[in-house]
């Protein structure tokens, strides 16, 4: 999930995987992204990748670079 700037040169971003839920909360300019870790059992645990970017960007360049920095 990302907010671009007005003007479309810069973003805020956040990715995880696997994720369990994005929020944008356009009121305040926030955003949230939460990792989905499946069924776990009692003692047992998960491991999640999750991103935040701050970037001067467009959204292209931003989906470009995304699938890498996830991987």
């Amino acid at each position: 999930m990302a907010i671009q700037s007005r003007d479309g040169k810069r973003l805020v971003a956040t990715a995880s995987d696997p994720a369990m839920f994005l929020f944008q909360n356009m009121e305040y300019s926030c955003i949230h992204s939460a990792a989905g870790f499946g069924p776990l059992k009692p003692g047992e645990s998960g491991e999640a990748v999750t991103r935040v970017y701050f970037v001067e960007a467009g959204l292209e360049d931003w989906h470009a670079r995304m699938p890498a920095d996830m991987g």
